[in-house]
């Protein structure tokens, strides 16, 4: 049996253990519902700019191209920066997808030496999309013809890309 003297003690270092048990409980909790909150404010990179796209549901003329596509086997997007990449190699006979993701209209041509001009072509040359290619939209052209085929933006003539078809 306990002696009466030593059964009313206060059991303090029990209490302080209890306390700091539940303030270590209540700021976990805290922590870790914290981790996954969204920041209220963003902080961008100083001289990047940030752009917001909302991209639209494919037209009924584009889900009517696409469906009657046999595929590609280059891709080359249209950017507001450019043409990404800006080099393509490909095999004589492959096509490459032209997809105009920027804001503004794109229109394929030539540049240099000439494509030799196709029966559906436009222009001098038969690398040339004949009409402006409008955001969210893609023109497909099979190269038959080996060779280093220098072609830009008609409307921003800077940007340029390089096919070089072996």
């Amino acid at each position: 049996m306990i002696p009466e003297s030593e059964s009313k003690m206060p059991r303090r270092p029990t209490l302080i253990a209890g306390a700091i048990g539940i303030v270590v409980i209540v700021l976990s909790i805290g922590f870790l519902g914290s981790r996954g909150a969204i920041p209220e404010k963003i902080v961008e990179a100083e001289g990047v700019e940030s752009v917001t796209v909302e991209i639209p549901a494919f037209t009924p003329e584009v889900a009517e191209r696409l469906a009657k596509s046999n595929g590609f086997q280059a891709l080359a997007s249209y950017t507001d920066r450019g043409f990404e990449p800006s080099l393509i190699s490909i095999a004589k006979g492959q096509t490459i997808r032209f997809t105009n993701n920027s804001k503004d209209d794109l229109w394929i041509e030539s540049l240099g030496k000439v494509y030799p001009k196709s029966p559906k072509g436009c222009g001098e040359s038969g690398l040339n999309s004949c009409e402006a290619i409008i955001p969210m939209d893609f023109w497909e052209f099979t190269l038959e013809h080996a060779g280093v085929w220098e072609l830009h933006n008609k409307l921003v003539p800077s940007h340029a890309l390089k096919i070089s078809v072996e």
